[in-house]
């Protein structure tokens, strides 16, 4: 498996984070061989969680795994759950 060069750290939509509204993602990319990322599928909960982690991987960049000498990979699923911060009191 090809191992991201930063953190999996997408923004949460700001009117969602308000709101408190949670949801869930799949995503199914590719990783090319220069480590970069193409192909994002996402199936989410509310289209701006899509539009999340579409913008979270596509500037990414991927380095081959331990044992293997590309980083290209096909049909990567991967779950992205959201999860709204609590509200203060």
């Amino acid at each position: 498996m090809p191992v991201p060069d930063a953190a999996l750290a997408p923004d949460y939509p700001p009117l969602l984070s308000v709101l408190g509204v949670d949801g869930q993602c799949e995503v199914m990319f590719d990783v090319e061989a220069d480590g970069s990322t193409s192909d994002i599928l996402t199936n989410c909960t509310l289209p701006a969680f899509g539009e999340a982690t579409t913008n979270m991987l596509d500037p990414l960049e991927f380095s081959a795994g331990a044992g293997a000498s590309s980083p290209a990979t096909e049909d990567i699923l991967l779950p992205v759950n959201y999860c709204a911060p609590e509200k203060a009191e």
